[in-house]
């Protein structure tokens, strides 16, 4: 352990913590006050429809999750990682495979960096993964955990160095986050400044839809992992699939589920960059456990473009009967805050097409949806091939079984 970065970390973290953006951030009460249809034309000047080859040994399966580069899509689906060509949709490769040999990972969720073309995968025993885009095993690592009893997550910083978030579903972890090195250097370490006492887990379950909103791929809204203690009124909830960090021009940035704060990453630490302002609607760390809080928002999936940040909302997951979902975009430029309901999703009126639900977002800024073979195929049955517009004419090829249909949006 580097003893004197570590105590840099901390002070860092404690400053960071603390800080408040008054004059700038995102109004999150006044845009679920104000649910409103969203238009993809009022955000975006372009969409392009890229089907994905649909080789046998290729096949998506049910709840992908997805991951767009300046080059590549990666998709992760029923043990496999596939690698496919972003401008042409043409598959490429897999990369790795799950098992018990030497080169095997756990999960196929991996996590691309796309600087150095690979990707990070979840191996066996605090393991890290490692291969290259090409599809060639690149070695593993040790992921190192100070007194922790849960281990750091893995995200590329910068060369060999990466950043992670430590889970802490029952309390007690007094970690928060760790900047280390594939070498087993801790770089920077952060301590939970809320943390909570522990609670012995009696119970566990997973709901796979939200809201009764089934959309395929849809990542970061994978399902909602509950625990439950022998106090009824104390439990937590795991986002499944949510990704707290993302690239976007180079810099690396953190969005915490129980947190308002978007922050900067670096081995210096976490500088704040824009706040969600929440109001009542706020839910603090040290009251994540807390069953009560039925009126509590987390912000989810966090996607930046050039003048956009596209997220989601989960209102009351505790209550089955008032939780909700919603879809939010927010203007840099303008400071405007647009929601609405998580099914609507973007409306397409620039082709009349299906709603958008973006998934993914690329590190220049290119957000990326993904459309369903089957929905659109029968569509073209129910429509008419004549009926499609000029520029999605080349859909006529998709099969209601083929590998889904992607949109870049601009």
């Amino acid at each position: 352990m580097k003893a004197g970065l570590l105590v840099v970390g901390f002070l860092v973290c404690a400053a960071c913590g603390k800080t408040v953006i008054a004059d700038e951030g995102i109004d999150i009460v006044s845009g679920l006050q104000n649910l409103q249809e969203l238009k993809a034309s009022d955000y975006f000047s372009r969409l392009r429809f890229v089907p994905l080859e649909t080789p046998e040994d290729a096949l998506i399966g049910r709840r992908p999750q997805w991951q767009v580069t300046d080059q590549y899509v990666i998709v992760s689906t029923q043990n496999q990682c596939f690698l496919f060509e972003k401008e042409s949709g043409r598959f490429l490769r897999r990369i790795g495979h799950t098992g018990e040999d030497p080169e095997a990972y756990r999960s196929e969720h991996g996590i691309v960096d796309a600087v150095n073309d690979r990707m990070f995968f979840r191996g066996d025993r605090g393991t890290v993964v490692e291969y290259g885009l090409d599809g060639k095993w690149k070695g593993k690592f040790t992921r190192p955990a100070p007194e922790a009893e849960n281990l750091p997550s893995f995200f590329p910083l910068a060369g060999d160095t990466l950043v992670g978030l430590f889970e802490d579903m029952t309390g007690g972890q007094k970690e928060r986050l760790m900047i280390y090195t594939k070498a087993g250097d801790s770089i920077l370490c952060l301590p939970n400044e809320s943390p909570l006492p522990s609670f012995e887990m009696t119970q566990i379950s997973v709901i796979n839809r939200f809201g009764e909103v089934d959309i395929a791929g849809l990542t970061g809204m994978q399902g909602l992992l509950f625990v439950g203690g022998e106090d009824p009124e104390i439990g937590s909830v795991t986002f499944l699939g949510h990704t707290p960090f993302w690239k976007y021009k180079g810099k690396t940035y953190l969005k915490e589920v129980y947190n308002d704060t978007i922050y900067q990453v670096s081995t210096q630490g976490l500088r704040p960059h824009t706040v969600f302002h929440l109001g009542e609607h706020h839910w603090p760390a040290g009251e994540r456990f807390r069953k009560d809080k039925d009126k509590a928002v987390s912000v989810l999936q966090v996607m930046e473009t050039g003048d956009l940040f596209f997220f989601r909302l989960a209102f009351a997951v505790y209550s089955k009967e008032k939780q909700k979902y919603y879809n939010g975009i927010y203007h840099k430029s303008t400071g405007s805050v647009h929601i609405n309901h998580l099914a609507e999703g973007v409306t397409d009126d620039i082709y009349d097409f299906f709603p958008l639900y973006p998934i993914a977002v690329s590190p220049s800024g290119q957000l990326m949806a993904v459309l369903s073979a089957e929905e659109i195929a029968m569509w073209i049955d129910e429509n008419g091939a004549s009926a499609l517009p000029a520029d999605l004419a080349h859909l006529v090829q998709v099969r209601e079984d083929d590998n889904p249909v992607l949109v870049f949006i601009e």
